[in-house]
């Protein structure tokens, strides 16, 4: 029950004080209907006393005389409890706001613990120029960062911490303390795209030949000879790669599918039909979409069949994978499997898999990857399309949601583009712009079928 002579002795118009339930309220009355707010402390505690909610009352009427609006008055409620949070919240403490936060992007398990792992450098860098509190964290402090993290990194990954930090403060920021979010200003780097090649015929020849050879090296040794006189002499080995028969199947299923390097490392033999020649897989960067996921089947090819008749040798009931060694070795340690197909490609075909890193605008700390496991993408592609196989058949079988894209991977050869424009009909005297318009119309039919999103890819694919 209400104390009825708490409010007594109160100037007229400052409201009055009630007691309920041993808390203390300011009663007013704002636009004919009456309110009432809990009197607290300057350390936001409850009042537990007459003297203490007098003086609280004071303090709020002072606060309410100076403000207009009783929107500006929440407003100032909400500042001062703000910036007792302030106080406390340090920058490590932002990723665990962020992390609960239900407004957050939801993300793989994998993604999150990178974006903390990206968070937990920026917070080390902050403690190393004594920085702790996240409402200490400037617009210049971010740039200092970026400006010395982005030095020895591609612009690729300089972009992906630039989102990841500046996406960590927009959903967390306000409840740390940050007001402004001081990533907003910096910059995006241009990218510079860099894009796989394709491999010849001969090429590929070369690769599938050295499973049955070797991969032969040469390299210098020295040796000890007598009188303790170091000689050093070129000799010749031979590298035959780690799993190398279940290797062989790796690369013919990416060559003769145009299936990406995780698909062919870990496909299943659920999606194999020998009975039916035909092989049905899901594309690994689909596969957890429910909008974009799409069962791709095709035939399966001459070459790529003997090798899966071969994978039958090894093939056991407790498993599913086609390559069992390969697809636990991927599971455990990806980049191995790949460094050892460039190793492979580089000694069978003598390219170079990556190219120097002389770029400096683009800030690469190592050269850029221009042969890889998923060039035979490219290469499955480029035959295809080079072999007059319709943009529309080729875009389906390699799964992509664009035939931008599918041109993007398709590498035209010069005798192609010849015969494509030596097909086109020449019809009187002003023939002479035919070839140039007829394939402007086909490159404004693909366009136009496309979103603004792979148009924007496109464009950003073909600048080198």
């Amino acid at each position: 029950m209400a104390s009825k002579t708490a409010g007594r002795g109160r100037q007229k118009g400052t409201g009055s004080i009630v007691k309920l339930s041993n808390r203390f309220y300011l009663r007013l009355r704002e636009n004919g209907t009456s309110k009432s707010y809990l009197l607290r402390n300057e350390d936001q505690t409850p009042c537990t006393t007459r003297a203490q909610a007098e003086e609280a009352a004071e303090r709020l009427n002072r606060t309410t005389l100076e403000l207009d609006t009783r929107e500006k008055f929440i407003e100032r409620v909400a500042e001062v409890r703000q910036l007792k949070r302030e106080a406390t919240t340090t920058a490590r403490d932002v990723w665990g706001i962020f992390a609960a936060s239900p407004n957050r992007r939801q993300t793989s398990e994998a993604t999150t613990e990178r974006n903390g792992k990206i968070w937990g450098a920026f917070c080390d860098w902050l403690a190393n120029h004594g920085v702790k509190l996240a409402a200490d964290i400037t617009a210049e402090l971010a740039g200092a960062y970026l400006a010395e993290y982005g030095a020895d990194v591609s612009a690729r990954t300089f972009n992906e911490v630039l989102s990841t930090l500046r996406a960590i403060v927009t959903e967390a920021g306000a409840s740390a303390g940050i007001i402004d979010n001081p990533f907003t200003g910096i910059k995006r780097r241009k990218l510079e795209t860099v894009s796989r090649r394709e491999f010849t015929e001969e090429q590929v020849q070369k690769i599938f030949d050295g499973f049955q050879t070797g991969f032969p090296y040469k390299t210098r040794v020295s040796q000890l000879t007598t009188g303790r006189q170091r000689i050093e002499y070129e000799t010749t080995g031979v590298y035959m790669p780690m799993h190398a028969e279940e290797m062989e199947v790796l690369l013919k299923f990416c060559c003769y599918t145009g299936a990406d390097g995780e698909t062919g490392c870990l496909m299943e033999w659920s999606g194999i039909d020998l009975a039916g020649n035909t092989i049905s897989y899901v594309r690994s960067k689909t596969r957890k979409s429910k909008k974009k996921k799409k069962v791709i089947t095709l035939p399966i090819h001459s070459v790529l069949r003997e090798a899966l008749e071969k994978a039958l040798t090894w093939r056991k009931v407790d498993c599913p994978y086609v390559l069992p060694r390969v697809a636990a070795r991927y599971k455990q340690n990806r980049f191995g499997v790949q460094k050892d197909v460039q190793k492979i490609i580089r000694l069978a075909t003598g390219v170079e898999v990556t190219e120097k890193a002389e770029d400096t605008q683009t800030q690469r700390a190592i050269g850029a990857c221009r042969y890889s496991l998923h060039s035979f993408r490219h290469t499955f592609a480029s035959f295809a399309i080079n072999a007059g196989v319709p943009v529309p058949v080729v875009q389906d079988i390699i799964g992509h949601g664009s035939p931008i894209m599918t041109l993007h991977y398709s590498h035209i050869s010069t005798e192609a583009k010849q015969k494509a424009v030596a097909a086109l009909p020449v019809m009187g005297a002003d023939a002479k712009d035919v070839t140039r318009d007829a394939l402007l119309l086909q490159a404004r039919e693909i366009i136009e079928a496309m979103d603004v999103e792979d148009l924007r890819a496109f464009v950003e694919s073909r600048k080198r």
